[in-house]
C-alpha cells in the first residue's frame, strides 16, 4: 500500500493514508457496490468508525481529486464508477 500514488495529468496528487486505502477497495471492486461496513472495516483496520466519518473521508478525497467518480449507492454503501 505504501507505493500506491495518483496522478493526474503526469502530476502526483498526495491522499492521506485513509483515502489511499479508500480508493484502492474501490478501485480493487471497479463498478462494485462495496458496502458501509466493508469500506469502513477496511480502510480504517478495524477502528471503530461512523457513517459520517467515511462521509467526511468521500468528501476530502473528491476535493482532492477533482473527480466525480465516487458513487454512493444509497443507504447500502459507494463505488467507483467504471469510465
Amino acid at each position: 500500500m505504501k507505493t500506491l500514488k495518483l496522478y493526474d495529468n503526469e502530476e502526483e496528487i498526495h491522499l492521506s493514508k485513509k483515502s489511499k486505502r479508500l480508493l484502492y477497495i474501490l478501485a480493487l471492486n471497479l463498478g462494485e457496490i462495496k458496502t458501509y461496513s466493508e469500506i469502513i472495516d477496511y480502510v480504517y483496520e478495524g477502528e471503530s468508525n461512523t457513517l459520517d466519518t467515511l462521509r467526511h473521508l468521500i468528501k476530502r478525497t473528491r476535493e482532492s481529486t477533482n473527480k466525480k467518480c465516487f458513487k454512493a449507492a444509497r443507504n447500502i454503501g459507494y463505488y467507483l464508477e467504471k469510465s
